[in-house]
């Protein structure tokens, strides 16, 4: 778990939820793994675990998030593209979704389980961030972050007009489509996802 103690404020970053470009955002704030209480200063210094240090009960709650389709996806790529997973391990998107070999359920559970104080989603980084009252990166400093990944992957099909961004719902057929929809509906209630139809 990350934490500011000046603040009264965790900072969760669960996987997959742009967590590289937005914890360097809060360094300056003091902000620490209270695991090993180191500042996240850098890429693995920050903590993915979502839960409330000792003490810490009343602190307020940031916590990234993403559209549970573009999640999932990124997920599974993440598990079957991964350095050092063997071609014969891998899952199709289709197998994956089946299988419910979602490393999500957990974390969704956890995040609808707590009163998130500002929800950063994904897809809204820059308008959810400038609701932080206390937060004030300049601009430039945002968009040097968040442009900072810049990970392709021939393995995910991309927007034409962003290839930065994957176009995660051409990696769907109407079977995967509702089963995500059915199992994370309250996150996308949550959040204010629009679930379009397939």
């Amino acid at each position: 778990m990350n934490v500011c103690h000046e603040l009264k404020t965790i900072l969760w970053l669960p996987p997959r939820t742009a967590s590289r470009s937005i914890a360097p955002l809060f360094h300056k704030y003091n902000f620490i793994n209270s695991e090993y209480n180191t500042h996240i200063n850098g890429y693995n210094k920050y903590s993915h675990t979502l839960g409330i240090p000792k003490g810490c009960e009343d602190y307020e709650i940031i916590c990234t998030v993403r559209n549970p389709y573009s999640w999932i996806l990124s997920i599974w790529h993440w598990d079957n593209f991964h350095e050092g997973t063997a071609e014969k391990d891998r899952l199709s998107f289709s197998q994956y979704v089946e299988n419910g070999v979602w490393e999500l359920t957990d974390i969704s559970k956890h995040i609808l389980n707590n009163n998130i104080t500002y929800p950063i989603r994904y897809e809204f980084i820059k308008d959810d961030l400038r609701r932080i009252p206390w937060f004030n990166n300049k601009e430039i400093d945002i968009n040097m972050f968040l442009n900072t990944n810049k990970n392709k992957s021939e393995n995910l099909k991309r927007l034409p007009e962003n290839t930065l961004v994957s176009d995660y719902m051409a990696h769907y057929t109407q079977k995967e489509f509702n089963t995500v929809k059915n199992k994370f509906l309250p996150l996308f209630k949550r959040f204010g996802y629009i679930i379009t139809e397939y």
